[in-house]
């Protein structure tokens, strides 16, 4: 058999109080067989003057911590100034840890536990000079992952990541690649069109505090956050600072939209060219369809050039950082009678604050933690502390599916002492999760519960459920005792028997070797399986460099990874295999699409990653 997934070390997930699982470490890397016309593989020769990205020897596992007690802490502020206070990320962890190669089993079944990230690793250094958080020592894609890829290409494709993503292997190997530190291929000195695309995404997935730091890694000079710069110096009151950033974007554009033309005025107005200002205030009023904040700029802008007498201005709307810097220029306090209340983080990060928000009611909090945690935003700790909360009353195997009853679900499960009763309670959540669509969730939760049941006899009904668990989680090797378990048992047991052929599919993929059927996706076909799913399931088998696995020919997106693993351009590889896959889903991805993605993340040296999404896919087609 081969080694557990686990045998580099901790399973983790990145995040703002980051959980779920990152399931990383090492597996043979069997050969990649895919039919023309875009055979996927590596190039036997690059291009003159651009290499291929050389792949990590292995991707290194995250660090682990998590917080424990309750009520739970309120979301971080970002840190003044990008400084991160004793070397951490607040808010949640940046990966650290092993060097890759590094393949020491975990020591204790702790160590095994997916957890958060933010205490106790350390940060790897920002180096200025190239944009990302994530070396090649703490899970980092590679520092040239972006070499010999067209800039435009990868500006058109950014924006079409999917946010949120909670697909446990599609979030973790998105969420690296928009942190691995490395310069876009048309990056200049402190100018890097990627970041500000790299920053939104992170942002619109929820990690709000990672897409800051990422954008004050970057040198300060990329002309997509001259807004930010000239605001920031705003706000610090440094109005000499902001106005040459103003000089800098005038300087390189010919025609300046109606916020830097604001921008300009004020400056003009700063340095007493009240002249200039006024014929610049007059095209303003000139401008059609004027917002409140137009309507107030000119205001502002009237009262401090003489033009206006009025002392006391109503003003329209909330002040943003320009218009403030204008009411304390003319004397005025920086606040309205409709001042804007802090906005609630939105989508995924909003559920992180309301889990962490005392004040509401517990199921409330375990509802909002659930959201956030499959995307990556609430740490497991978190959640489980959420779960032990709830007051147990009655046998939550005869409760209907609700917050509390999955809390009491839970602390049963982790509690009991009977290896059956505890399989009952393990079997009850996860067939729950799998019908409201958040089996990987509720997997990573329990799997580590679990692992605490020994595979008997008695427990020969748990074995179907117990090993596909095993094999998502990457335990292949106990996996495989329940596989067996499940095999010998399978003529005494019609329903076991049944599963046998799709929990050999999943053995396969997750690199177990042992006697399998001679067509495994054939007699998961013949035993009632969809015609349409198996021809998924070979081509995720064709990716993967398995036998049986057919991939049908490829074109439009699935084409593209072909082309561009061939030449060994890693970042656009992944980036073109995530869009694919992500956009959809992995539950409506075509063979087609399968094949070319994980055979593509194959030839770029990212086996492990590949193996991930395969498994995730064919649990999601109904394995």
């Amino acid at each position: 058999m081969t080694a557990s997934r686990f045998n580099s070390g901790a399973r983790t997930a990145l995040g703002a109080a980051v959980c779920g699982a990152l399931l990383l470490g090492m597996w043979p890397a069997p050969l990649l067989a895919l039919s023309d016309p875009t055979p996927i593989g590596l190039p036997g020769e690059q291009p003159t003057g651009q290499p291929a990205s050389p792949p990590p020897e292995t991707n290194p596992p995250l660090g682990q911590s998590g917080i424990g007690g309750a009520p739970l802490p309120p979301l971080p502020a970002p840190p003044p100034d990008g400084q991160l206070p004793d070397g951490q990320l607040p808010g949640g962890q940046l990966p650290g840890g092993q060097l890759p190669g590094d393949q020491a089993a975990p020591s204790t079944q702790q160590d095994m536990q997916p957890a958060a990230i933010g205490g106790g690793q350390p940060l790897p250094a920002v180096d200025a000079g190239a944009p990302g958080l994530l070396d090649d020592s703490n899970s980092g894609l590679g520092a040239n992952i972006w070499q010999g890829s067209s800039g435009a290409q990868l500006i058109s494709l950014l924006p079409k990541l999917p946010a949120p993503q909670t697909q446990p292997s599609l979030r973790d190997l998105q969420l690296r690649l928009l942190l691995t530190k490395a310069p876009g291929p048309t990056a200049t000195i402190g100018i890097d069109p990627l970041v500000p695309l790299r920053a939104e995404r992170l942002h619109a997935m929820g990690f709000s505090t990672e897409a800051l730091l990422l954008t004050r890694g970057a040198a300060n000079a990329a002309p997509a956050d001259a807004k930010g710069a000239f605001e920031k110096a705003l706000g610090a009151q440094d109005p000499d600072t902001a106005c040459g950033k103003v000089d800098e974007v005038a300087n390189s554009q010919q025609i300046l939209d109606l916020y830097w033309r604001k921008a300009l005025l004020f400056c003009q107005i700063q340095r007493e060219q009240n002249e200039q200002a006024s014929l610049g205030l007059d095209l303003i009023r000139e401008t059609p369809d004027k917002d409140a904040g137009t309507k107030d700029f000119i205001t502002l802008a009237s009262m401090l050039l003489g033009e206006s007498k009025v002392k006391k201005p109503k003003l329209a709307g909330s002040p943003d950082p320009l218009l403030t810097a204008m009411m304390q220029k003319a004397g005025l306090p920086a606040v309205t009678a409709q001042a804007a209340q802090p906005p609630k983080p939105p989508g995924l990060a909003g559920n992180a604050a309301a889990a962490r928000d005392p004040s509401l009611p517990l199921d409330k909090r375990i509802e909002a933690a659930e959201l956030a945690f499959a995307g990556g935003l609430v740490s497991v700790d978190e959640l489980v502390q959420l779960y032990r909360q709830a007051k147990v009353g009655g046998d939550p195997l005869t409760m209907p599916d609700s917050p509390l009853m999955r809390a009491q679900l839970y602390q049963a499960a982790d509690q009991a002492f009977d290896p059956v009763r505890r399989a009952q309670f393990v079997q009850r959540a996860l067939l729950n999760a799998r019908a409201r669509g958040s089996y990987f969730s509720l997997a990573a939760l329990y799997q580590p519960i679990a692992d605490r049941i020994t595979p008997a006899q008695n427990l020969a009904w748990f074995a179907p459920e117990a090993a596909r668990l095993m094999f998502w989680s990457g335990n292949v090797e106990r996996g495989g005792f329940w596989l067996n378990l499940a095999q010998g048992a399978s003529v005494a047991q019609p329903d076991v028997a049944r599963a046998v052929p799709s929990l050999q599919i999943l053995a396969q993929m997750a690199g177990l070797t042992g006697n399998y059927d001679a067509d495994p996706v054939l007699a998961w076909q013949q035993a009632g399986g969809n015609p349409a799913i198996a021809e998924r399931l070979r081509g995720i088998k064709a990716g993967l460099g398995l036998s049986g696995g057919i991939a049908p020919v490829a074109s439009g997106e699935a084409a593209a990874i072909g082309s561009a693993a061939q030449a060994g351009r890693r970042g656009e590889t992944v980036l073109l295999c995530l869009v694919a896959l992500g956009g959809r889903g992995l539950a409506n991805a075509d063979s087609a699409t399968l094949a070319q993605a994980l055979g593509g993340l194959r030839a770029v040296g990212l086996e492990e990653e590949a193996r991930r999404i395969g498994i995730e896919a064919a649990i999601v087609s109904g394995l």
